[in-house]
């Protein structure tokens, strides 16, 4: 039974690898397709 559960939790470990690393590089496209805050915005936040 032990062998068996070692070799399913290798398969998932690497599956929910590759899913953490497909959200990361999408939440870094994401956040590089932010527009950059302005003097502007910053001035306005602050009041």
């Amino acid at each position: 039974m032990a062998i068996p559960s070692l070799l399913l939790h290798a398969v998932i470990s690497r599956k929910v690898k590759g899913v953490l690393g497909s959200m990361e590089q999408i939440t870094v496209g994401f956040i590089n397709g932010l527009p950059s805050p302005t003097a502007e915005t910053l001035t306005l936040e602050r009041s």
